[in-house]
């Protein structure tokens, strides 16, 4: 369903450190927007008063968003024009509003994003790490159980995400205990005075930030892996094959699974195996 004349939702990138990291088109937005939803509208009121904006604001954040969606909507309808703003950056990324924004798609009620700052990508840019393919996973979940799980699932591709000055230390001590050589850049205060990239393996990124208390917040860029599968002794080959073939494999397709896992190639797999089996 269309709604007609109804208003517009605008997606305002706000400065993820610098104030002046603000687009023309972004400023234009805020001073013409009939209300602005803020994660934090204290936090905002620092970028309005910079840029002299008198503009109503509403809170807009994880804990009250689903309460807040109906009253949003109905402000559109009626045909006024919002803006939603996160703390820094890009709103919806790792920020409430992806609800919002579904909702508003699904019943075809404009929704305009508008291009700005984004901290995930100035890292990955300013670090000189191989940026494609690259993957971004936002915040990383609270247990070491499930940090571990995620990071040992990752693609072997640049993986970015976020990380906060309280937890930092306790992230790079599991990273080093998967991989104390995992090469990785920490990228922090992005556009501030104190900005700093730091870049070596895990093992020496904690040590650095165990020696200087972490400030500010950070993005962690960690370098595509090199995991080495080492094929078992020829002696142990036929052990394997045979239990892929009890569980229900074909002999053939047992063996061409084997070679693909180890890299070998399938007609050697083929002829160990069977003599192997003579």
């Amino acid at each position: 369903m269309n709604e007609k004349n109804s208003g517009t939702l605008f997606l305002i990138p706000t400065p993820i450190g610098n104030l002046d990291d603000l687009t023309f088109r972004a400023l234009k937005i805020l001073k013409q927007v009939d209300l602005l939803l803020c994660e934090d509208t204290r936090h905002t009121q620092i970028l309005l008063d910079h840029y002299e904006i008198q503009v109503p604001k509403l809170s807009f954040h994880e804990h009250n968003s689903h309460r807040r969606i109906p009253e949003v909507v109905e402000k559109l309808k009626s045909g006024l024009n919002l803006g939603l703003v996160s703390d820094a950056g890009m709103p919806v990324i790792s920020d409430p509003g992806v609800d919002l924004v579904q909702y508003l798609r699904k019943r075809e009620i404009p929704v305009v994003a508008l291009p700005g700052a984004n901290a995930a990508l100035t890292a990955l840019v300013g670090s000189g790490m191989i940026a494609l393919p690259y993957v971004f996973l936002g915040f990383l979940p609270r247990t070491i159980k499930e940090i571990k799980e995620v990071l040992n699932k990752t693609p072997q591709m640049t993986t970015l995400f976020y990380e906060s000055p309280y937890r930092i230390v306790k992230t790079l001590e599991i990273i080093s205990q998967i991989d104390e050589n995992w090469e990785l850049c920490i990228a922090r205060e992005l556009t501030k005075i104190h900005e700093e990239y730091f870049e070596g393996r895990a093992f020496e990124a904690l040590e650095h930030f165990k020696q200087f208390p972490p400030k500010g917040e950070f993005v962690v860029i960690l370098t595509p892996r090199i995991i080495e599968i080492v094929a078992p002794s020829e002696e142990k080959w036929q052990e394997e094959i045979t239990l892929a073939i009890e569980a229900g494999d074909a002999p053939n397709l047992a063996i061409k699974n084997f070679a693909k896992k180890y890299n070998l190639e399938r007609k050697i797999v083929y002829d160990v195996y069977h003599n192997l089996n003579r």
